[in-house]
């Protein structure tokens, strides 16, 4: 189980996962970042709501590190992660699967020019191209991860919470690795504990 009881704090020289924290792939982005030692941010619903947490602080007890906005709906939300995050990874089972809140994801990319890249995570080839996303980002780039909720594509939280691991750990290798060469340790990165971005 992630431990989220730490007051550790992490600077804005790293990769930031956001997420609106609803179940399902953004759950898994979340919890890929703690288990990774990444810090994550993002904006939830009013109330902290999810499908799974209907009764405030819902997602914030969990994740104090997310921001409500001001309205309840997730569209707001939804919106305004992909605003502010610096590219967004949408990932869904498949081709053919499409749901209201992906879809409106990949609306806001091109609304506000963002880029969007879409991983379609049962294929085999996913891994791979999940990691190429990725690795290309900057070290201080704050990445918006969104896909389906359980309820839309049961399986979605463990399907994807592996493939974001590796590509967040293959992250952690390639920024420490011209540290190795210097002496320096990159040991501890993997701490579980609550890790939230500061600006």
């Amino acid at each position: 189980m992630t431990d989220h009881t730490s007051q550790d704090r992490i600077t804005k020289h790293g990769l930031r996962i956001r997420s609106g924290g609803q179940t399902g792939v953004d759950r898994a982005a979340l919890d890929a970042a703690l288990l990774t030692g990444l810090a994550y941010e993002g904006w939830c619903p009013k109330g902290g709501l999810a499908e799974d947490l209907v009764e405030p602080p819902g997602l914030l007890k969990k994740y104090p590190c997310l921001r409500e906005s001001p309205s309840q709906f997730p569209e707001q939300r939804t919106e305004w992660n992909v605003r502010d995050g610096a590219v967004t990874v949408v990932l869904v089972p498949h081709s053919q699967f499409l749901s209201p809140g992906t879809a409106f994801t990949i609306e806001c990319a091109k609304k506000y020019g963002k880029p969007c890249t879409v991983v379609h995570y049962l294929e085999d080839g996913a891994a791979a191209q999940l990691k190429d996303v990725i690795s290309a980002l900057k070290e201080n780039a704050s990445v918006n991860v969104a896909g389906p909720r359980e309820s839309e594509y049961p399986g979605a939280y463990e399907l994807c919470l592996p493939l974001l691991a590796g590509a967040f750990a293959a992250w952690r290798r390639q920024i420490s690795a011209p540290q190795a060469t210097i002496g320096k340790s990159s040991i501890g990165w993997r701490s579980k504990a609550k890790r939230c971005f500061n600006p």
